[in-house]
């Protein structure tokens, strides 16, 4: 698989989400809570990878993008529970 040069700057093993590839098939996909960031599954072991600076997981082709390119609906689940959270309390 080719790796965009925007598209890694940091690789971590998830916790809490070990279970997200289970079942799936390899590849990228897209992170609701935080559009910078993505899952990585890989022989059904689940990593979330970040995007590089100033750029954006875009679901529609697999990669890191600019923001302004990017339709960003479905991965900002933890800017609108922020937002929630501090207008509200």
């Amino acid at each position: 698989m080719k790796i965009s040069a925007l598209l890694l700057s940091t690789v971590k093993s998830a916790s809490i989400f070990d279970d997200f590839c289970n079942g799936r098939t390899d590849g990228l996909y897209q992170y609701p809570w935080d559009c910078g960031k993505f899952y990585n599954c890989a022989g059904g072991r689940t990593f979330i990878q970040n995007c590089a600076p100033g750029t954006v997981f875009d679901n529609a082709i697999k990669t890191c993008n600019w923001p302004a390119l990017t339709d960003q609906s479905g991965c900002d689940l933890g800017k609108i529970v922020r937002k929630i959270f501090y207008e509200c309390c």
